[in-house]
């Protein structure tokens, strides 16, 4: 019997196919190959999504800032105090941009203002420099939020 064995090794002998074992584990293998490869594209996907949103956040954002920069964009004056600031600097932004894809434009409170050495959220007339600085935010409706800092002046 073990001189028949070695004969068949060394001359092919009779192959008569696959064994089970075999077949499973190639399925295994080429299972595990294909799941691997399913989530890398998966993955892909994802990212590329996440990559679009925050890529129409920042064109949002972008637009939002040339409006309140415009020379035609009316600078409020801070004697009306803070709430009327962003309020008026909020109605231009909504009637001048459009936030594709369910994003939301929002000016952040506070406004602040220029008293000659830094930026407040105070004003008075005897220290009114006429800058503000105002910050813009998008966010999506999947939480994808960004900030912007637009300076604006008279």
């Amino acid at each position: 019997m073990r001189n028949l064995l070695k004969t068949r090794w060394r001359t092919g002998g009779d192959d008569r196919g696959d064994t089970l074992v075999e077949i499973i584990v190639s399925i295994v293998v080429m299972t595990t190959a294909g799941v691997t490869i399913l989530g890398a594209l998966g993955a892909a996907a994802r990212s590329a999504g996440t990559h679009h949103r925050n890529v129409e956040i920042q064109s949002v954002l972008a637009s939002a800032s040339e409006v309140l920069q415009a020379s035609n964009t009316v600078y409020v004056d801070c004697s009306l105090g803070e709430q009327a600031v962003r309020t008026a600097y909020q109605s231009a932004v909504d009637n001048s941009v459009d936030a594709a894809d369910g994003a939301t434009l929002t000016i952040v409170s506070p406004v602040r203002f220029w008293n000659g050495s830094s930026f407040s959220t105070t004003c008075s007339s005897a220290s009114n420099f006429r800058l503000q600085q105002i910050t813009i935010r998008a966010t999506s409706g999947t939480s994808v939020a960004d900030d912007l800092v637009v300076t604006k002046g008279s």
